[in-house]
């Protein structure tokens, strides 16, 4: 605060931080990050007492996928946008974690910093409709999965099995 002191008195001064920031550094007619700090008065003084937000970290990772911000700072309650892209063949995304519990979005969500968080998104493998069907069943069938939803890249064994009397 503003005073008047008698040259030559020493006088304790305190930086106190609101809520989610912290005191750095004092600047102007006293140098150092002591707090409190004593300074003898010699002269007419401006002391400036510096403070910065605190740092929230957020750490962020896709399984099948990527994220646009793996591992960040922030400053304390600083909203920014994740986006989770899916690796090829994983488009079917599932969602957002936030230190393990789930969360409501898409594939981009805005976060809100205000505590140190890991967020994941999780996409799954692509999946596809298969029917495998005989023009006339009276002169053969099929033998294996006939009809079904299945993963990229599974490997099926079909084997056309003709009635008696066809080839």
């Amino acid at each position: 605060g503003i005073g008047s002191y008698t040259y030559g008195s020493t006088v304790s001064i305190y930086a106190e931080a609101e809520e989610h920031a912290h005191f750095m550094y004092w600047s102007g007619d006293a140098n150092g990050n002591a707090n409190p700090m004593t300074v003898t008065v010699n002269d007419d003084m401006n002391i400036v007492a510096n403070f910065e937000r605190d740092m929230v970290r957020i750490q962020a990772m896709a399984q099948n996928g990527s994220v646009s911000r793996a591992d960040t700072n922030v400053y304390y309650g600083e909203g920014f946008a994740l986006t989770a892209t899916a690796d090829e063949h994983y488009s079917n995304f599932k969602g957002w974690t936030r230190n393990g519990v789930a969360v409501e979005g898409a594939e981009t969500i805005t976060v809100d910093a205000t505590s140190d968080a890991i967020y994941q998104a999780v996409f799954d493998i692509d999946t596809f409709m298969l029917s495998v069907n005989v023009n006339n069943p009276t002169m053969g069938s099929v033998n294996g999965p006939v009809t079904g939803k299945y993963p990229y890249g599974t490997e099926m064994l079909f084997v056309a099995v003709p009635a008696n009397h066809y080839r």
